[in-house]
Formats: structure tokens, sequence, C-alpha cells
């Protein structure tokens, strides 16, 4: 009866393995030196701890957008620049803390490098220089969820590769 029970384990886990579908894209996130980005001012942390969240955020985007890709495709994605949407005001509050302030003007902007391979390694796709701007920000987005974290650069990637990459792709 055991063997007949870890028969079937085995058998239903099989099935399960074999019915997950080959795998989406994936992607390598590098980043240029982003000390000298134009905007990753931290309002109420360390410059350096924000800069880490960030990459970390705006990795995890491209990573979930790289999963929409077809099957065996890959992708590598350089950013050389970051603006974040809004400024930082230089005068700090009353609190001692200085705050970000979102206006239309100061509108989200990611430069990056991407190349888009197949499984056997051929380029599918590659653009140098390629920026994403999002100046109607604060008007397509829904500041409901503006909670997340760079939650308007995060739009603006699942935005831009949604148009960009996925409706383009061969």
């Amino acid at each position: 009866m055991k063997i007949m029970h870890t028969a079937s384990r085995f058998a239903a886990a099989s099935l399960l393995f074999l019915s997950i579908p080959a795998s989406a894209g994936e992607v390598t996130v590098t980043w240029s030196d982003p000390a000298k980005f134009t905007d990753i001012v931290a309002s109420n942390s360390t410059d350096k701890s924000y800069r880490k969240s960030v990459e970390k955020a705006l990795s995890a985007e491209f990573k979930a957008q790289a999963a929409k890709l077809p099957a065996g495709q890959n992708m590598s994605v350089h950013v050389t620049n970051v603006d974040l949407a809004g400024e930082v005001d230089p005068i700090p509050s009353r609190a001692g803390y200085r705050v970000r302030v979102l206006k239309d003007i100061y509108y989200p902007q990611i430069s990056l490098d991407y190349r888009i391979t197949d499984a056997s390694g051929a380029v599918v796709k590659e653009q140098k220089g390629a920026v994403l701007k999002d100046a109607g920000f604060l008007a397509s987005a829904s500041n409901a969820s503006a909670r997340q974290d760079f939650y308007y650069e995060r739009h603006m990637i699942k935005e831009w590769f949604g148009k960009e990459i996925l409706a383009k792709s061969p």
C-alpha cells in the first residue's frame, strides 16, 4: 500500500512537471554607476540605501516582464540613467526630512540598452540608447496603486515592455 501511495505521488509530480510550460524569458539586469544618474535622490534615507532600493525594485519589474517573453528567449538590460518621477524638495520639512514632490514637469525617465536572444543565442532584437519616459505619468497611472515603491517607474517599464517588446516581437 505504501509503495502504491509513493508511486502515485511520483506520477502526480511527473505530470505536474510535464505540464509546466518551457521556461519563459529570463532577464539579466546590470547598472551603470547609479551615483551618477540624473535623479536617484533619497528623501528620507541615505542615498546609497535608496539607490539599492531603486535597483532592486526596477530589476524586479524587468524580471516580471521578461517572464512574458516567448519560451527560450532571454533578455539583458543595462540601465544607463534613471530620473525618478518627481523631485526632492531641497528644503527639509519641519520634521527634518525632505519630501519628493510630484508634478507633471518631473516625469520619470529611464535610459537603457537591451538585447533579446533566442535559445540558440541569436539576437532577436536589440537597442542601444532606448529612453523610456512617461510625460503624462500622473494622468496615465492609477494613483490608487501608487503606494508601491517606485510605482510610476514600474508602470512605465510595464507599458514599454507591452508596447515595444511584446507587441513587436517576431
